[in-house]
């Protein structure tokens, strides 16, 4: 990081468990809500994605989170 500046902050990731130290985890057709509070210095416009596999899969899904209100980020997946 350039001189201690930050483009993009990423805040209050869920679902958490015990801090992140372990993966959130579902039932089987059970869907996945992530929200997460998002924002970035400045004006420009920004994105974000969720990276996701299921157990044993090699490959990872990905997933464009939405702007629901204000800085709060959202994105369902099952």
């Amino acid at each position: 990081m350039e001189h201690g500046k930050r483009r993009v902050i990423i805040e209050n990731v869920q679902p958490r468990v015990d801090g992140g130290l372990y993966p959130a985890k579902r039932s089987v057709g059970e869907r996945v809500d992530v929200t997460a509070a998002i924002y970035g210095d400045g004006h420009d416009h920004i994105r974000a994605e969720v990276l996701y596999k299921k157990a044993g899969a090699k490959a990872w899904n990905v997933i464009e989170l939405q702007q629901s209100f204000n800085d709060d980020w959202q994105a369902s997946f099952m």
